[in-house]
């Protein structure tokens, strides 16, 4: 009996350790399982394919990355292009017109696809009247903003001195579609129509003989007598012994003040050919304060240039010089005419505003803005 008990008992006792080895595995396992993140699903690459299984769920957290600035971006490249912009646009607002197209084209090298680079460099070709490279300049413009009325305007400006007038009266009248009150759009417009008609009126008239005139200060004696039609000799005597003109012992007899465009073209022309002395009379004889009302849109370039010479040459008062250069402000197209004048024409002005501001004893810093002649030093 003693024998069947202690096997009994070492039974129960061996019952007793298993239930404690099994309690403890218990706690064992639910401590692992609460600090143990759960296993994520394991994803296959497959190596062979150029796109790996799982990619796309990853592109939209890429996208929504922001971009990664790093040297010589294209954010680097834009905001170097601004600044190349602005060194043009100061080269040309103090007329140095070639610096201009170098700053401007460096800012289209950095950004190709900002159209006001290149119509601002337009511009600039356009007053050193590199017409050809501007109309390129400006059809480019066009592409990245087809309605961009700048463009479309100079473009038009550069068509015209080419020569392509139906094409460049097709850029102006979109161009003023676009901006309807634009006053020197329309003057711009105006005058290509005009040269339009004068080569339907005129298709085989020769051109106008290039004065021979010397660009020297003549002291001539002339008539005092402003805005009336005198009758002159051709041959006018200076007082030095060297003719300034063809000479003739038969008088000319000079037009009376035209009353349009077509009248005032033909008289200058005849009284070009008989030179600067006839052509200072007949200049004198009209009221500088009708020349708004007169040419309106339609003074040409040479037409300025040519009374420009005449001012240089030939006229030596004071008041009589501001009229003429007030009364020419009226005309509309003006400040576009003036912006074209050629070297030349502009150390002429210069020389006609000295005189005048000598005569007059004062210098007019407001006059002198709006022909862009230097502030006198």
């Amino acid at each position: 009996m003693a024998a069947e008990k202690a096997a009994w008992d070492d039974l129960l006792q061996w019952q007793r350790e298993i239930n404690n080895k099994d309690r403890q595995l218990l706690r064992t396992k639910a401590m692992r399982e609460a600090s143990t993140a759960p296993v994520q699903e394991t994803r296959k690459i497959d190596l062979t394919t150029a796109e790996p299984i799982g990619l796309s769920a990853l592109k939209g957290k890429i996208k929504a990355q922001a971009p990664i600035s790093v040297k010589g971006s294209a954010n680097d490249d834009k905001a170097t292009a601004v600044s190349e912009k602005e060194l043009g646009n100061k080269a040309f607002q103090a007329q140095r017109y070639d610096q201009a197209i170098e700053h401007y084209t460096k800012a289209i090298q950095l950004d190709d696809q900002n159209a006001i680079y290149v119509i601002n460099r337009a511009m600039a070709y356009l007053k050193v009247e590199r017409f050809a490279e501007a109309e390129r300049d400006c059809t480019v413009g066009l592409k990245l903003q087809p309605q961009h009325v700048k463009a479309l305007f100079r473009r038009g400006m550069a068509r015209r001195q080419l020569g392509k007038l139906s094409e460049a009266r097709t850029d102006l009248e979109q161009a003023l579609k676009l901006s309807t009150d634009n006053g020197t759009i329309k003057a711009e417009l105006d005058a290509v129509i005009l040269a339009q008609t004068n080569l339907k009126i005129q298709p085989n008239a020769a051109k106008s003989s290039p004065s021979t005139t010397p660009t020297r200060k003549l002291d001539i004696q002339f008539e005092n007598t402003m805005y009336s039609s005198n009758q002159v000799e051709q041959s006018v005597t200076p007082t030095t012994t060297t003719p300034i003109a063809p000479q003739s012992s038969r008088q000319f007899t000079l037009p009376k003040q035209p009353t349009t465009m077509t009248e005032f073209t033909r008289d200058w022309r005849m009284c070009k050919s008989r030179g600067n002395a006839i052509l200072y009379q007949y200049m004198k004889s009209i009221d500088p304060k009708r020349y708004g009302e007169l040419f309106k849109a339609f003074l040409e370039s040479e037409h300025l240039d040519q009374m420009i010479e005449i001012l240089d040459q030939c006229y030596d008062s004071g008041q009589a010089i501001k009229d003429v250069l007030e009364g020419l402000l009226k005309v509309k197209r003006i400040d576009m005419l003036i912006m074209f004048l050629e070297r030349k024409q502009q150390e002429g002005l210069k020389r006609v505003f000295r005189r005048m501001e000598e005569k007059l004893g004062q210098v007019d810093q407001r006059l002198r803005k709006s022909w862009s002649v230097d502030a006198a030093t």
